[in-house]
């Protein structure tokens, strides 16, 4: 007993007389941090974080259901995406100076990791940003239209300004789209030329009728149909008096008849011009210039693994093999008399198995791929802890992007 008085005192001696034993105990031992606690503020960061990062993209915030910025499009230029990276950059750097990944819970762990990795990423593809077809089938010449179309609500005269002012935004994003494409070409970096014409077709689907024509004869462009169902539905609905749903209209006839017009003959010239440069035969990625890194690039952008060409072959060769089983047993199991290749043409061809080619028999489709995205949705609480808020639909395309074989669609 007297031993363990005398080795306290001298303890307490050593580390000063007037220092309390909870002092001494506080310094050696770091307090618990709550990993839960830890991860929530990671998450408020990020939070405010994805909030900056929208600035760079006002589109994301109209399709989010926000009006922030409802008048702007995003900056398509070559230095607007590298600010974009640098700023991620700066962004996952102060990430890490601010949070301890070890302090974290899984949760927390996921969230810190899918943040970096996105720079990663980011940073990958910069030495790529032209090698995208970027006047392609189906780019920003119909995107920017269908975006208007399907994801720019109108609820009051002002709304219908900031549709307006996007319509006017769309000269500087082509133009800063047509540098990149002669910048492309110039390093050859070109599509095959059936992708000229069909971005060809596409605008002038767009632009051959009013009030890009001035001819009374055609009918009406889907985007002016469409600002216009929007200023009468504020109109029916007595938001806005007569004169300013005339004014709003004049308005949007005239930004699409001049600036819009304008900015998609300019695309047009460019496309017919440089067709005559493209490959009539389409070729793959190892055309490109650094066509290898390229597709690396594309392959972990689209899979996330760390495996070779070669390895994801593998994978899809094995299952094709699975899948080509399991489609005997379906033939076997409906008595089919011939081989699987005899099936899959009677699967095509035979008109069982296909709604009519009319506009009842789209929706007719339409409604069933609902009912079967009805179906799943009941389902989904069952495998999934966190749900999407929003449901998903299956939409017919505008009619202006309509085209057989769209298999993208």
């Amino acid at each position: 007993m007297r031993l363990f008085l005398s080795g306290l005192i001298l303890l307490l001696v050593a580390c000063g007389e007037n220092q309390p034993v909870t002092e001494l105990q506080s310094q050696s031992v770091p307090p618990a941090v709550n990993p839960d606690l830890e991860t929530e503020r990671l998450n408020t960061w990020l939070d405010e974080q994805y909030e900056k990062q929208l600035d760079f993209s006002p589109e994301t915030r109209t399709i989010l259901g926000e009006k922030t910025d409802n008048h702007r499009i995003s900056d398509y230029s070559i230095a607007g995406l590298e600010q974009q990276t640098d700023w991620l950059r700066q962004s996952v750097s102060a990430m890490q100076s601010e949070f301890d990944y070890d302090l974290l819970n899984d949760d927390g762990k996921v969230s810190y990791d899918m943040w970096a990795f996105g720079l990663a990423q980011a940073e990958r593809g910069l030495p790529y940003l032209n090698h995208g077809y970027i006047f392609g089938r189906g780019s920003l010449q119909t995107g920017v239209v269908s975006f208007l179309i399907g994801f720019q609500q109108v609820d009051t005269a002002e709304d219908v300004d900031s549709y307006i002012s996007r319509l006017r935004e769309i000269d500087r994003v082509f133009d800063q789209l047509l540098v990149r494409a002669e910048q492309a070409a110039l390093d050859g970096i070109r599509p095959p030329a059936f992708s000229y014409e069909f971005a060809i077709e596409e605008i002038q689907r767009i632009t051959s009728g009013a009030p890009f024509n001035s001819n009374d004869n055609v009918p009406n462009s889907p985007i002016w149909v469409d600002i216009q169902a929007k200023i009468n539905a504020l109109l029916e609905n007595e938001v806005i008096d007569a004169e300013s749903a005339q004014n709003l209209n004049a308005e949007a006839r005239d930004v699409l008849a001049r600036e819009v017009l304008t900015a998609y003959e300019r695309v047009q010239a460019w496309l017919e011009q440089d067709r005559l440069n493209a490959t009539a035969e389409p070729q793959g990625a190892w055309a490109l210039p650094n066509g290898e890194g390229f597709y690396n690039y594309r392959l972990s952008l689209m899979t996330t693994v760390d495996l070779t060409a070669d390895e994801i072959h593998d994978i899809g060769l094995s299952e094709v093999a699975r899948l080509l089983t399991e489609m005997e047993a379906i033939k076997n199991e409906v008595e089919f008399e011939g081989s699987l290749q005899d099936f899959f043409v009677f699967m095509r061809e035979d008109p069982q198995f296909y709604f009519p080619d009319t506009d009842t028999g789209r929706q007719d489709y339409l409604d069933l791929n609902n009912q079967h995205l009805d179906a799943i949705a009941a389902k989904l609480p069952e495998f999934f802890g966190r749900l999407p808020k929003a449901p998903l639909e299956v939409r017919r395309v505008e009619a202006f992007r309509e085209q057989p074989g769209a298999a993208q669609h």
